[in-house]
């Protein structure tokens, strides 16, 4: 017995920036039939707003957040997305098989490889395998994996099997209600100094958030030669890089949807104007540091991105007071 869902787009293929789960969320809303971008939801969701670090070099820092982004971003179209971490391997066949029965393909992390995010498309009975579709491959059939142990993550931490299934539960939000949240997000996200996620093994990693993890993101990289050699140092220097990516990934979804909400008419256009602009102030200074390179000019930027950052979050939240 084998199901492949056919309706499923191959991911990333018409985004500017697929560099986050969010992109594997666009693919399977759309093959529900809703017509939503990856900006659309990185703003609705928190992604466009979101920025983490740990002091201790942790991978996870490049996405890692103290909200649900997969879930703001399903329920702004009228869904859930329920994390789960199977307990067996029959549990997780008779979930994902159930889920693709039901004509709604599931989210994970790490089925092929440690990072990447794929979504389930189809199952084949014997021998057991898994057809997904993920970032890296861009073939125009899914790619085959064997049904067997893989570790991953979600928003709800890491572990053995994880998915997220996904299940249309009410009519897409109302655009005024879903940007108030939005830009609720964008306020408390800045200003929120750290938060918690449960790592693959089952430990607890601190984050820093917000303007707080702006000050040590830029401390890091400053000393980012201290202790580390090698391989630890280009690991370093990786992780410094994808984060600075992710950053600039999400102030230019911040940016296309607050222009969208100008040309909606909103009675805030200069605050939105004066945010729109401290973003792309901030995404500048970020691609024009990761061009020249070194730890001292990239850390001065990330200093100076924070402070941006900071003034559009200001801009934002007299937005978000007008609202109320």
């Amino acid at each position: 017995m084998s199901r492949v869902l056919t309706g499923v787009p191959r991911l990333g293929l018409d985004e500017r920036r697929p560099l986050t789960p969010i992109s594997t969320l666009t693919a399977v809303l759309r093959s529900l039939g809703l017509q939503i971008s990856y900006d659309q939801l990185m703003f609705l969701g928190g992604g466009a707003f979101r920025i983490s670090w740990s002091s201790q070099w942790t991978s996870e820092a490049a996405f890692a957040c103290g909200e649900d982004i997969i879930a703001n971003a399903a329920r702004s179209q009228g869904c859930t997305a329920t994390s789960q971490f199977p307990a067996s391997l029959e549990e997780t066949w008779k979930m994902i098989t159930a889920s693709i029965e039901a004509g709604t393909p599931p989210l994970t992390s790490g089925a092929l490889s440690r990072s990447d995010w794929a979504v389930i498309v189809g199952y084949e009975d014997s021998p057991r395998r898994l057809l997904l579709r993920d970032l890296p491959t861009q073939s125009v059939e899914p790619v085959a994996k064997t049904f067997e142990e893989w570790r991953g993550w979600t928003y709800a931490g890491g572990g053995k099997f994880p998915l997220i299934t996904l299940k249309r539960v009410g009519k897409v939000m109302d655009d005024i209600q879903a940007t108030a949240e939005a830009l609720d997000r964008a306020v408390r996200f800045n200003r929120e100094v750290e938060f918690t996620m449960r790592g693959g093994d089952g430990s607890e990693m601190q984050f820093y958030s917000g303007a707080r993890a702006y000050q040590e993101f830029a401390r890091s990289a400053a000393t980012i030669a201290v202790g580390a050699n090698g391989e630890a140092l280009a690991a370093r220097l990786a992780l410094m890089n994808l984060t600075i990516k992710t950053i600039i990934d999400a102030r230019k979804s911040a940016i296309e949807n607050l222009e969208v909400v100008k040309r909606r008419g909103s009675r805030q256009t200069y605050d939105m104007t004066v945010a729109v602009d401290r973003y792309a102030s901030e995404v500048a200074v970020l691609e024009q540091a990761l061009m020249i390179g070194g730890s001292s000019v990239i850390a001065d930027a990330i200093t100076v991105a924070g402070e941006e950052d900071n003034k559009a979050v200001a801009a934002l939240w007299r937005v978000l007071k007008k609202l109320d």
